[in-house]
């Protein structure tokens, strides 16, 4: 299966050639948002089944903590990091594009890249939970700001929302329509629930079902919005994007000196062939 069809130069006597991605969108998504709900699901029961069920086994809470969307050391947290990851890398291919055919907005797809990335190793590093103590400092959070950290997060948001809107609105319908559904989903799961449950923490606490379940559609959230995002890179690739590849030539050699050098070679070769003296 190829991602990439090749066309030839646009102008004859040109040494390069265009690569344009094929790449199959619905079908990557669709994995994509199967293994988010799947991770839902089986945090869901598990959970359930530990709050509501009489099950006193190490090995069950072993799993318990294994399927835990919200615990930071569990393959769901590797997974969450490694699609938004694969975002980064299908932004900066679009910045690439972008600096080839001298875009105005390369430096928005590329920093686009680049906070994608960010986000990916906050998920494995859990950077912006350590905010919490210095916000807290600075301002007496509580209620929907019990994670404080949510304070600078929603800054960070607003920042994003005026520094990218013309670049927003310059994007084609359909990539604009999936990014930002995207971007809508990831912050809606990653300040919106985490602010909810903050709330539900301060007056239940955390050891409770319904804290995991929203700490559960928290995370999954983050996933469908990733996943989407994903998507309308994808799209975007698909429909508008293609990448100038310059075509390798062997260097020319002078007719002279290839004359003379095979010259030679029929030299040698008869004085080979010659009989001794």
């Amino acid at each position: 299966m190829s991602f990439l069809r090749v066309s030839t130069a646009t102008e004859p006597g040109h040494d390069t050639f265009q690569l344009r991605p094929d790449i199959p969108a619905g079908k990557i998504t669709s994995i994509l948002f199967v293994i988010a709900f799947v991770s839902l699901a089986l945090h869901l029961i598990a959970y359930y089944l530990f709050y509501h069920w009489p099950i006193d086994s190490s090995l069950f809470r072993l799993a318990v903590n294994a399927l835990d969307l919200n615990n930071e050391a569990t393959i769901s947290t590797w997974y969450s990091s490694a699609i938004l990851l694969l975002c980064g890398i299908g932004i900066a291919s679009v910045a690439l594009a972008a600096y080839q055919m001298h875009s105005p907005y390369v430096l928005h797809w590329s920093a686009l890249g680049l906070i994608a990335i960010l986000f990916s190793a906050d998920e494995i590093a859990g950077l912006h939970e350590k905010l919490n103590g210095p916000v807290k400092m600075l301002v007496h959070a509580g209620g929907v700001f019990t994670f404080a950290w949510v304070i600078p997060g929603l800054v960070f948001v607003v920042f994003l929302l005026v520094s990218f809107r013309r670049f927003y609105r310059s994007l084609p319908p359909r990539t604009r329509f999936y990014l930002g559904l995207g971007a809508a989903l990831y912050f809606l799961g990653s300040l919106g629930f985490e602010m909810l449950s903050g709330q539900y923490s301060e007056v239940y606490g955390r050891d409770h079902f319904g804290y995991k379940a929203l700490a559960g559609l928290e995370e999954f959230l983050e996933m469908a919005g990733a996943a989407t995002f994903i998507h309308g890179i994808l799209v975007h690739l698909n429909d508008h994007v293609s990448w100038s590849v310059r075509r390798h030539k062997p260097p020319e050699q002078d007719p002279l000196v290839v004359s003379g050098a095979s010259t030679l070679g029929r030299s040698i070769d008869a004085w080979r062939r010659s009989p001794n003296e």
